[in-house]
């Protein structure tokens, strides 16, 4: 007969020591080969409870299965009943216990934390809902009147899913003492108070702080205002933003605006707060573009400011109104740097008839005309071509062919466009703009504005004397906008731009 050794006589044997005995029953043995725990008299049975690590008889967790102990209710010591504990690091913390004041516990497990003496805090009133004037602004906490046991400030800052928490001794801090931040945002910033050296667990009323507006409308992303609106001397000139603080990379958008242009988009990443046009992968003389800003700091790169109307240097024809010399005698327009090849349209006028003449230099001769007609008029205009693309053509400039006398009726009668130009200002407008026209002629001026999509928006004739007194686009939406200023047969475009 099998017998197993019973040490806690408790008359449930360790199935681990048996004995074989022929002659009856050993001392210290029995038949039962069940105990769990044969040094305790009192546990020899297996059940299921839940751990309680701290040891506050509440426990975490799914069931524990085959725990030695005397019965189904009594748990040995690290396991417990129940599984409703909210915290089983900390015995103080269990449904049903007091709350403990300032531990930066919820001691209840009622998801609160100092009921009835909560201690909070949040931004000095001055910052709540400001924006600030630099990154590095100091930002200031609003102190207590418990400030002698107040021995921290945590801050939290969100913004979208980006949540940072930063620690500080002091009542302040700058959004530079974050891992990450960004200009023209807007923060969600909560205040968490220490009291002698633990925080308390929860966060006082939520404040919005902006860091500077600089994609605003004259924001410091805007190309500077001395740069807005004009034609740039050089193509080398350089098109700068304000430089920022804490900044890391400036990108620009340049947008091809000219009439009839190519509507290019270009984008170039600079470490500097400048580029010139010489930079992009495209650029033509004769050019109209929008250039817009963006800034980066810690992160991405931000949205794009206000943009800004800039143009390139004209290529004009330098030889207006003379008569040539000979069918030899260059017929020259400006020498540009950059230009590899120069396209002149001349057309016979009145016939209107036109002849290309591609050059990779700035001239060309009547000789090159097939069947030129000595001492006619005509017109020229010109092109360049800078990195595989053409500019637009300037405007048109009269020249007359050699032999012959040019007819005076010709000669006092110019091609449409020349002694006559227009500008607009401001622009860009954030309200409305004006028309300025030089012109000899006494004839009413059109002016037509259309939208990007070529829909025309308004139409007037205006008295000449009385044009700059017009003031145009008060109700325009923000865009881009072509205005025609037409006067007999006088053609001038204009591209404007609404913020």
């Amino acid at each position: 007969m099998t017998y197993y050794r019973d040490a806690d006589g408790d008359t449930f044997g360790d199935a681990s020591l048996s004995t074989t005995s022929c002659t009856g029953q050993p001392a210290g043995y029995v038949l039962d080969n069940t105990d769990c725990d044969d040094t305790d008299g009192n546990s020899h049975q297996r059940f299921s409870f839940y751990v309680d690590a701290d040891h506050d008889g509440h426990g975490v967790g799914n069931l524990v299965l085959g725990v030695c102990a005397p019965n189904s209710n009594t748990p040995p010591v690290g396991y417990a009943l129940t599984n409703d504990d909210c915290d089983d690091l900390h015995a103080t913390v269990y449904p049903g216990a007091s709350e403990i004041p300032y531990d930066g516990l919820d001691n209840n497990c009622n998801n609160d934390i100092d009921e009835g003496y909560k201690i909070k805090t949040k931004l000095l009133p001055s910052f709540c809902g400001a924006t600030l004037t630099s990154l590095g602004s100091l930002i200031g906490i609003t102190t207590l009147a418990q400030s002698n046991q107040v021995t921290g400030y945590r801050i939290r800052v969100t913004n979208g899913s980006n949540v940072q928490v930063i620690d500080r001794p002091l009542p302040n801090f700058t959004m530079t003492m974050f891992p990450s931040y960004e200009y023209a945002t807007t923060y969600t910033v909560e205040i968490q108070v220490q009291r002698n050296g633990v925080y308390l667990g929860y966060y006082g009323d939520p404040c919005f702080v902006s860091t500077p507006a600089v994609l605003e409308e004259g924001g410091a992303t805007s190309v500077s205002p001395a740069l807005c609106g004009q034609r740039i001397s050089a193509m080398t000139t350089l098109v700068a933003t304000t430089p920022l603080n804490n900044t890391t990379g400036y990108r620009f958008r340049i947008t091809d605006v000219t009439v009839g242009g190519t509507g290019l988009v270009q984008t170039i990443d600079r470490p500097l707060y400048w580029f010139a046009f010489t930079m992009l992968d495209h650029y033509n003389y004769n050019a109209t573009y929008t250039v817009e800003v963006a800034v980066k700091t810690t992160g991405a790169y931000s949205g794009f400011g206000s943009p800004c109307e800039v143009s390139t240097p004209l290529v004009p024809i330098t030889s207006c109104g003379v008569t040539a010399a000979s069918a030899t005698t260059p017929i020259t327009a400006l020498s540009v740097n950059g230009a590899t090849q120069y396209r002149f349209i001349v057309t016979k006028m009145p016939e209107n008839s036109p002849t290309t003449i591609d050059r990779a230099t700035n001239f060309f001769t009547f000789s090159m005309i097939p069947g030129y007609v000595p001492g006619g008029r005509y017109s020229v205009r010109v092109a360049t071509l800078t990195k595989g693309n053409f500019s637009a053509y300037s405007d048109a400039c009269t020249v007359f062919a050699p032999g012959g006398t040019p007819n005076k009726a010709e000669v006092d009668s110019p091609v449409a466009t020349e002694g006559f130009n227009a500008v607009a200002s401001p622009n860009p407008f954030a309200s409305d703009f004006g028309i300025r026209v030089n012109t000899q002629g006494e004839g009413q001026v059109q002016l037509r504005v259309y939208d990007m999509l070529g829909k025309i928006v308004e139409s007037r004739s205006v008295e000449v004397s009385k044009v700059e007194g017009e003031h145009i686009g008060s109700n325009y939406p923000s865009g881009v906008y072509n205005v025609v200023v037409t006067q007999g047969e006088n053609v001038k475009t204009l591209r404007v731009i609404k913020r």
